[in-house]
């Protein structure tokens, strides 16, 4: 849930080196075992391609669970880049303006209680300046195993109105006005994520099924563990010095901040979205202005690096980090060469040199890999399903007596077998393409 304060240059590892593609591997698995990680996956994006993809270790370490591309990883607080975008899309719809009192929206009232006439704005809760502060005596006592069965408007109106169960004046907002001061808050960002849930009037995670991961093809990904096949969710481990210790698949009331789940490829679909300027394969989930406003610093006086959630992590690179109990992750892009990195970890280790290094080896390495396809449901595809080549390809799933089959493709033609349990399909282009079956049994 917590933002480490790291704003390394991302060029302070250059003398480990160019690598090449395949010294990747190596270098990953000795940082696993020097740094006690248990299961870790990393992808590199350029030119619209996946330059590289890797699965390593343990997704459960207890019966040897190996990490996969269907592999659900928690993102901690790389999971505001999702509330933030879910927040923008409504933004541009017309709905509200940045610098909107939040109140103007809310059904119960928050106020800053030292400066109770200064409106608390959108912009400020998307930039840390609120004044809303992170009372982790109370976020702490709030995990447990599982989903949490604590309402989303429930906590918040605990946590933030006088009368709440979890209101302390001193404890839960900072000593400063709103936008004069920088204070990361994992509650403000929660807050986004409820704004999302009134003003669309949808559940916050229902409305980020819908409108980011569907269009996205982002599958395995959810909000909610009772969304997911526990099998596929990875298990979150800290290491006591002589081994490791499970965490357990926990939940937390204030979700939007950090419990969102996925898989790599759906992470870079994800990240690949924002470096194309907000579409990804037709699919437009933000408008270029808006991704501009996003990477722009909203109040250099008084943090020269946040933007709209999204912050500069040195160079031309924008991004996000994420830690929580067992949990270190991070993504990041360059808009200027078109390259990102998505690194995601099952571990308390942080893994910023690790970003780091792919973020170098982004600039050098080939893009002649595959386009970042859709991760295929289960019954599984088989055939050359990864690379969408312009050639014709063959693609099936297992025969069940008495079953139906309805494929979908997006960046190609089904040529024959549309009804049938293998299709021939024509690919638009060898760079963008995704295939989906579902399969109905008797």
């Amino acid at each position: 849930m917590k933002r480490l304060l790291l704003y390394c240059m991302l060029y302070c590892l250059v003398q480990i080196g160019t690598f090449a593609q395949n010294n990747i591997d190596n270098y990953i698995t000795n940082q696993m075992t020097n740094n006690h990680i248990p299961g870790f996956a990393c992808s590199i994006l350029k030119d619209g391609k996946l330059a590289f993809e890797g699965y390593y270790g343990y997704a459960k370490i207890s019966n040897q669970t190996p990490v996969a591309p269907n592999s659900s990883f928690m993102l901690a607080s790389v999971s505001k880049t999702v509330t933030a975008t879910a927040l923008l899309q409504l933004y541009e719809q017309g709905l509200f303006a940045l610098d909107d009192p939040i109140n103007n929206y809310l059904p119960f009232t928050v106020n800053h209680p030292d400066y109770p006439n200064i409106p608390i704005t959108f912009r400020h809760l998307l930039t840390h300046t609120s004044g809303i502060k992170d009372n982790w005596n109370i976020l702490t006592n709030s995990y447990v195993i599982g989903d949490s069965p604590i309402a989303l408007a429930d906590f918040l109106e605990d946590y933030l109105t006088p009368a709440g169960d979890y209101y302390n004046a001193n404890a839960n907002f900072t000593n400063y006005a709103p936008q004069t001061h920088y204070a990361y808050s994992n509650v403000g960002a929660t807050l986004c994520g409820y704004l999302v849930e009134v003003i669309s009037n949808m559940p916050f995670n229902e409305y980020c099924n819908q409108h980011i991961f569907e269009p996205l093809c982002m599958n395995y990904t959810a909000w909610f563990l009772s969304e997911l096949d526990a099998s596929k969710v990875v298990h979150p481990y800290t290491w006591t010095g002589t081994n490791y210790t499970d965490n357990g698949l926990y939940g937390y009331p204030d979700y939007p901040d950090g419990q969102l789940r996925t898989t790599l490829r759906a992470l870079s679909r994800f990240l690949q979205m924002y470096i194309n300027q907000g579409s990804y394969q037709g699919q437009q989930i933000l408008l270029p202005n808006t991704i501009n406003q996003v990477l722009t610093t909203q109040y250099p006086t008084i943090d020269n690096t946040q933007g709209l959630i999204w912050y500069k992590l040195g160079g031309n690179w924008w991004g996000h980090n994420g830690g929580d109990d067992g949990v270190s992750t991070q993504i990041g892009f360059n808009p200027n060469t078109q390259t990102g990195v998505v690194v995601l970890s099952n571990s308390d280790t942080d893994i910023t040199d690790i970003f780091t290094q792919l973020a170098i080896i982004a600039d050098t390495i080939s893009t002649t890999n595959k386009p970042i396809c859709c991760n295929y449901p289960p019954p599984a595809i088989t055939g050359n399903a990864t690379t969408c080549s312009s050639s014709n390809q063959t693609y099936t799933v297992t025969p069940i007596e008495g079953s139906t089959y309805n494929w979908t493709v997006v960046g190609g033609t089904i040529l024959s077998g549309q009804n049938t349990n293998a299709v021939e399909v024509q690919w638009n282009s060898p760079s963008v393409g995704s295939l989906n079956v579902e399969q109905s049994t008797p």
